[in-house]
């Protein structure tokens, strides 16, 4: 948003809360007056800090695009080393499998067949 049309706006604005309360000033007494002022000066402060917002929203939305063009180079620069990457470790892991496929056999055939000398110790706390 331009600083012309924060501007237009504000007048706007000003001019909404400016003309009601000038009509219900009444017989315009000094506590009026002074009511009428402090309103005034809150709604040029309140109108001030809008547009310091809006204007740096732009500064704002900079800074997110360039933070999004990095990260989009970072990704498209790795997106290059990640099937490679990927198929290292993958070869890596099959690898460390098959080594440990002996091992792993043993200790299921081991719990399978069970320690046949624990039978004479099991079966009877099975039965009774």
């Amino acid at each position: 948003m331009t600083i012309m049309r924060i501007r237009k706006r504000v007048q706007v604005l000003i001019a909404m809360v400016a003309v009601p309360v000038a009509w219900s000033a009444g017989c315009g007494t000094t506590s009026d007056q002074k009511r009428i002022t402090r309103r005034q000066e809150n709604l040029r402060h309140t109108v001030t800090i809008f547009e310091e917002r809006e204007s740096a929203c732009a500064e704002r939305l900079d800074h997110l695009s360039a933070t999004l063009a990095r990260r989009h180079a970072r990704d498209v620069a790795q997106a290059d080393k990640v099937p490679v990457e990927l198929d290292r470790a993958l070869q890596q892991e099959w690898r460390r499998w098959e080594q440990s496929q002996p091992t792993h056999e043993r200790r299921i055939r081991e719990k399978l067949l069970g320690n046949v000398g624990n039978i004479e110790q099991t079966l009877p706390k099975m039965l009774f």
